[in-house]
């Protein structure tokens, strides 16, 4: 720790020194403002109120439930979630809660593979091939 000694502490605290004295003059690369009042974030020229938010976590929700659907081909399969079962200690290559006799769900798969097959537009089926 002494100045000018070989030692890489002295530059470290060099460093430090000429840091703190730089970071007064220089502003942050960003600027957010929070104003309670009206319950609003302001970022450069934007802005977005609690209630913006909170529309925003609602249509992301929203969007992934439509996906989910788009992909699943509009089918759903009645699952009770808190009914589910597993075995964890089923170390059977190939076992999961799928495959668990309890839960009916090893034969739900050719419902999907059935609607994805036949559904309009992208089918993966077309002209019986």
């Amino acid at each position: 720790m002494v100045l000018r000694s070989m030692s890489p502490l002295g530059e470290f605290m060099s460093l430090l020194h000429c840091g703190r004295k730089l970071a007064p003059q220089d502003p942050p690369t960003f600027f957010v403002r929070w104003v309670l009042g009206d319950q609003t974030l302001h970022y450069h020229d934007t802005s977005i109120t609690m209630d913006e938010f909170h529309a925003l976590a609602h249509r992301v929700v929203k969007v992934a439930g439509d996906l989910c659907k788009e992909l699943m081909y509009n089918w759903l399969q009645q699952v009770d979630l808190h009914q589910v079962k597993d075995d964890l200690q089923n170390r059977k290559a190939g076992f999961s809660f799928v495959r668990h006799p309890d839960n009916r769900l090893s034969e739900a798969y050719l419902g999907l593979l059935a609607k994805a097959s036949t559904a309009k537009p992208n089918a993966l089926m077309t002209h019986g091939t």
